[in-house]
């Protein structure tokens, strides 16, 4: 199966980040892969780009959920976690073509 670049450039990003000790935010990617990995083993075909940056969309999605019901309990060290994960997703999301559908 031929894997989608970005989940390639993922799977690089986690490494990197996970090498100089960015747990979180090679958690965050992390999820993404683990979710991509699972859909192709369930549907039998890889998944395009923009499949994997919709999932990473969503992902920071719920990072940014996760972080600001962590503020709202008073656990400062998870938010801010949770905010590295939502970072760590940005450049991962999909691509906006302006003026376009």
């Amino acid at each position: 199966m031929d894997e989608a670049p970005v989940l390639a450039d993922l799977r690089a990003a986690r490494d990197h980040l996970g090498a100089r000790g960015e747990e979180a935010a090679a958690a965050a990617l992390g999820r993404v892969i683990g979710g991509a990995e699972y859909a192709e083993h369930k549907e039998g075909w890889p998944w395009s780009d923009a499949q994997v940056r919709s999932l990473a969309e969503l992902t920071a999605r719920r990072l940014a959920d996760e972080a600001e019901l962590y503020e709202s309990a008073g656990d400062t060290a998870r938010a801010e976690a949770a905010r590295r994960g939502v970072a760590a997703l940005e450049g991962y999301r999909p691509i906006r073509h302006e003026g376009g559908t």
